[in-house]
């Protein structure tokens, strides 16, 4: 029997400005924007024309240590977490398919309250099959397999990031630069300190919030007990409750556009989701959990 991790908090919406949106072990991304053209060399193709690690594309046969979501180009992505009281994150729920629908970082009431994390947990705990199934040697996001593919976090510290030669942000009223030849844990330190405890205001794009920043999120991770180099998080396909266009459209009514947009919006509304069922069916978006989930 597999028990989730119960997502209990809205963390936030991160923005990326051109690229591709990327999470993965700190350390790792931090060791990589250490090189020279790591855009190039380690997050984007050239000769494919495609970002490293993509989704959809991903293995269920491989470990990664870093992966790519689909949006790309001033969009907003919401993040909700699993975390106990002065505890480290147990997981996270990526919500992709609002990223696509609705192109601005507006918060409806009910977005992150108590009834839609219950329906969040609900759709997560609905998408995850109790027993594991072998993997298939499909791309993910063509696969019917959703038994949990296997992420490496080894350092216990995450970034999402917009795939970049550095993390972006942008101080309010100071020049600020991260010094990338410093020791990796201290470059996360400071980018970790940025995110909990900034000491200057920020430029956010297409919102006047200015106390935090919305182009990058550090955290750290709750420890997997495993074994170095053993996959430490699991990801999953998480899917709309019922695949019905009408109840999909209602969802994200409610949840994301109701009290930030007028009535026009609606038809709207309805065409901006009917073109993401199109692209991506119903997938909702992504949950990354501790191991430690596993069955008992």
């Amino acid at each position: 029997m597999r028990k989730i991790f119960e997502i209990n908090n809205f963390e936030t919406n991160v923005h990326v400005y051109r690229t591709k949106l990327i999470f993965g072990d700190a350390h790792h991304l931090i060791e990589k924007m250490k090189t020279d053209d790591a855009y190039f060399n380690h997050f984007y193709d050239d000769d494919k024309e495609e970002y490293i690690n993509s989704i959809d594309k991903l293995s269920p046969l491989k470990t990664y240590e870093f992966i790519s979501f689909p949006s790309s180009g001033g969009c907003w992505t919401p993040i909700y977490s699993s975390q106990a009281k002065d505890k480290n994150v147990d997981a996270f729920f990526i919500e992709t398919a609002a990223t696509e629908i609705d192109s601005t970082p507006a918060n409806s009431k009910l977005k992150g309250s108590k009834e839609h994390l219950k329906l969040i947990n609900e759709m997560i705990a609905n998408s995850i099959p109790q027993k594991s199934v072998m993997p298939t040697d499909k791309p993910f996001g063509e696969a019917d397999w959703n038994s949990g593919l296997e992420l490496l976090i080894e350092s216990g510290k995450i970034l999402f990031m917009e795939a970049n030669q550095e993390v972006k942000f942008t101080p309010k009223e100071k020049e600020y630069k991260i010094d990338y030849k410093q020791k990796t844990d201290k470059i996360f330190e400071e980018l970790y300190n940025i995110t909990w405890k900034p000491k200057f205001k920020f430029i956010n794009f297409g919102t006047p919030e200015d106390s935090y920043t919305n182009d990058f999120h550090a955290d750290y991770v709750s420890a997997s007990e495993q074994a170095p180099r053993v996959s430490t998080h699991y990801l999953f396909k998480v899917f709309a409750k019922h695949k019905d266009f009408d109840w999909f459209n209602n969802y994200f009514w409610t949840y994301y556009f109701d009290g930030t947009r007028d009535e026009k919006t609606k038809k709207l509304c309805k065409d901006w989701v009917k073109d993401y069922i199109d692209s991506y069916g119903y997938v909702l978006g992504y949950y990354i959990a501790n191991v430690k989930m596993l069955d008992d």
